[in-house]
């Protein structure tokens, strides 16, 4: 039962989406109804001729005014989804320490590996397994199940924080999986040894890097620990440590490298901070999901400068 009202909260997150892509598509084709004393407003296009990269003469990217049309903005027309960009004092830290064990792991990925495979047990692996659970589709389960129960008990922040948990691991999900496709990294249990890249591309395999079940661990470890950390020091300590075990899991179980694991805990503890901070003063990423005209998913991602300035960098990412 619990999984079927967390797959329709799931489904309630992708609605918005839709909705506006079918608004957009029936504006791009000229087919929606008009009303006699309708204004269009005047819409201000981004010059094309900066648009030069090789990138968008070849459609992988292309500027967002290229769907405008008709007096008709996408900037208004797509569900955004900010990302606050710059990092306080602790975030530094923390990136610099992640930095640095990220660079030892790396040249040392097969050693580390080896050493956890021959000195495994019983006991370590009922550990492993349940680490893993910590990193699995835990985080959408329990916001499902959180947005029930501020459902029945008509309270506003419960169903709040839910969809809040909800978009943040939507939110590390996408990074992680446009991540694998960028490096499309060799799995440890393929044979082939650790340093086997093949490169950005679409395909589904060689997924490695970063571990997706770690960028859920440590989404889920960063939201609690914020949102109720201050309740007990207790909690931060519990969370993360038990989303380090859930990456370590994926080492013991010989799914993923040291290096992986290491990258993954510092996309999921970064981008979950960035988002609950919600603040845009130094600007933000903004992802925006929608269509174009052939039915082709586009990700709109787009640099929102500093407030006062007002300034946009806009792109669409095509993904066929």
């Amino acid at each position: 039962m619990i999984m079927k009202y967390t797959l329709l909260l799931i489904l309630l997150l992708f609605i918005q989406p839709i909705v506006h892509a079918t608004s957009m598509r029936c504006q791009l084709t000229g087919d929606c109804p008009r009303t006699a004393n309708r204004e269009n407003p005047d819409f201000t296009l981004l010059n094309q001729d900066e648009f030069t990269s090789p990138l968008i003469q070849n459609n992988l990217i292309q500027p967002i005014d290229e769907l405008q049309a008709d007096g008709f903005s996408t900037q208004w027309s797509r569900p955004q989804y900010h990302i606050p960009l710059g990092l306080d004092g602790s975030d530094l830290i923390t990136a610099s320490v992640a930095a640095g064990a990220l660079i030892i792991a790396f040249p040392n990925d097969q050693a580390i590996t080896d050493f956890v495979q021959e000195n495994s047990s019983d006991i370590i692996e009922r550990v492993a397994i349940a680490g893993e659970f910590f990193g699995s589709e835990l985080t959408l389960y329990g916001a499902g199940a959180g947005y029930i129960v501020g459902l029945v008990m008509q309270n506003g922040e419960v169903k709040s924080t839910s969809l809040l948990l909800a978009k943040t691991s939507l939110i590390t999900g996408i990074i992680a999986q446009m991540a694998k496709r960028i490096f499309h990294r060799e799995r440890p249990n393929q044979g082939n040894g650790p340093y086997v890249f093949h490169g950005p591309g679409f395909e589904g395999s060689h997924l490695s890097m970063p571990s997706g079940h770690t960028i859920t661990a440590f989404t889920l470890a960063t939201f609690i620990s914020e949102t109720w950390g201050h309740q007990s020091r207790l909690i931060p300590v519990l969370t993360y440590s038990a989303a380090a075990v859930g990456g370590w899991s994926r080492v013991h179980d010989n799914a993923h490298w040291t290096s992986d694991v290491i990258m993954g805990a510092l996309i999921g503890h970064l981008v979950t901070k960035q988002i609950l901070r919600q603040d845009s003063s130094k600007g933000s990423l903004v992802l925006s999901p929608t269509y174009d005209m052939e039915g082709n998913l586009i990700m709109g991602v787009h640099i929102l400068g500093k407030r006062e300035r007002e300034q946009r960098d806009d792109y669409l990412f095509v993904l066929d």
